[in-house]
């Protein structure tokens, strides 16, 4: 009976082994730059750090909820984020972040179509316009401004206005967040409008005086609140120094009054003008709307120095006093 004996196989070559362990590590090297890729530039990149998870719909429903009840909206931010609400304004930006704000939310009293074109110019500088498109947010109709950036970058902002209660809501910051950008997003997906229990009033005034100062020497452009007649008479005082006809100091009885001034920036021709057109109250304050009138391009104007000024009366009150400038164009034919 014969048997057969099988050679053993060849031993394996060491270089054909170095290969393969090279092609191992270049396949696992490109699964991690893949990664990379997909969590800092493709479609997972994170919102917050360049570690962190995209945030999930339940996690979004953790977030702190800012809510204005003078303006009746209320939208929704990370936990390690902050706010600060002035007056109109209120911005959102990470703990400790420095430089802009990340995400603006402004309250304008305009009208939708000089919203828009301040819009527009507000980002002209840096930016090229690009289209106007109309959408919905917080389920109301909503126009979508977008814009290009004039240099090769890749960031431009996106800017979002809503018209809602005789106002013009309008939300900034998308676009130009950086690796927070898609957190902005979700945040303006947030946007609600909300119903408040802030009953608003319209008081009546009594304007004392209004002007211009016509001089070459400007005073501070401020507003004022005024308790005492002493605090009264300085500013008044300094203010017919410089206006083109002298007068008196008006009698208020601080007892029972106080009085409001605005003294606007210095022009140089008399196409801008200024006035005290309303007073709201609300439970906590009084908002006191200033309408700031400049003349278009078609009106005939006077060259000369131009600093407008108001004081009106009102009841006394311990309410906080907030001013809002309302901006307008006047049209010539």
């Amino acid at each position: 009976m014969n048997s057969t004996i099988s050679a053993p196989p060849p031993p394996k070559s060491p270089l054909l082994k170095i290969l393969l362990w090279i092609l191992l590590a270049i396949l696992i090297l490109a699964v991690i730059g893949l990664a990379i890729w997909y969590f800092l530039w493709g479609p997972g990149r994170s919102g917050i750090n360049i570690f962190e998870k995209i945030r999930t719909t339940s996690e979004v429903a953790k977030w702190t909820t800012f809510t204005s009840q003078t303006y009746g909206f209320s939208i929704k931010f990370p936990p390690e984020w902050e706010y600060n609400s002035q007056g109109t304004e209120t911005t959102f930006a990470p703990k400790g972040a420095t430089g802009s704000a990340l995400l603006k939310i402004s309250v304008k009293n305009e009208n939708p179509g000089q919203t828009i074109e301040a819009q527009k110019k507000q980002f002209s500088s840096d930016y090229t316009f690009k289209e106007e498109t109309e959408t919905t947010l917080a389920g109301e109709k909503a126009i979508k401004l977008s814009f290009t950036k004039k240099t090769d970058q890749n960031i431009a902002p996106n800017v979002y206005l809503i018209e809602k209660n005789n106002r013009i809501y309008i939300l900034s910051g998308e676009g130009l967040a950086g690796i927070y950008n898609e957190i902005v997003k979700k945040m303006i997906g947030t946007f609600k409008f909300v119903t408040t229990n802030i009953s608003e009033e319209e008081i009546a005034f009594d304007v004392l005086s209004a002007g211009s100062i016509s001089s070459e020497t400007a005073i501070e452009e401020k507003n004022y609140v005024f308790k005492t007649n002493e605090e009264f008479k300085e500013v008044w005082e300094k203010v017919y120094d410089f206006a083109e006809q002298p007068k008196s100091l008006p009698q208020v009885d601080f007892a029972e009054s106080m009085v409001i001034a605005v003294i606007a920036k210095q022009t140089t021709n008399t196409g801008f003008e200024i006035e005290i057109s309303k007073i709201i109250e609300t439970q906590t304050n009084l908002d006191v709307i200033i309408k700031e009138t400049t003349a278009s391009s078609g009106c005939i104007v006077t060259q000369q120095m131009n600093q407008p000024f108001e004081f009106i009366k009102i009841e006394k009150t311990d309410k906080e006093i907030k001013f809002t400038p309302q901006e307008e164009v006047k049209k010539c034919e």
